[in-house]
């Protein structure tokens, strides 16, 4: 599980920032929210086994 949260941040971490980039060029918003949501899931999954452990 935590092999996949790193690439998932490997991978979502080049679209924020270019996302961001396009955004400051007048571009659309699509890659910036990609970036986010493929950085923001790598916490979500990583809180899955606690949240697991604090149910039962």
């Amino acid at each position: 599980m935590r092999l996949l949260t790193i690439i998932l941040f490997l991978f979502g971490l080049p679209l924020l920032i270019g996302g961001v980039w396009l955004l400051s060029l007048g571009g659309s918003w699509y890659y910036t929210l990609a970036g986010a949501t493929l950085n923001s899931t790598p916490s979500l999954l990583s809180a899955i086994p606690a949240l697991a452990r604090n149910w039962t």
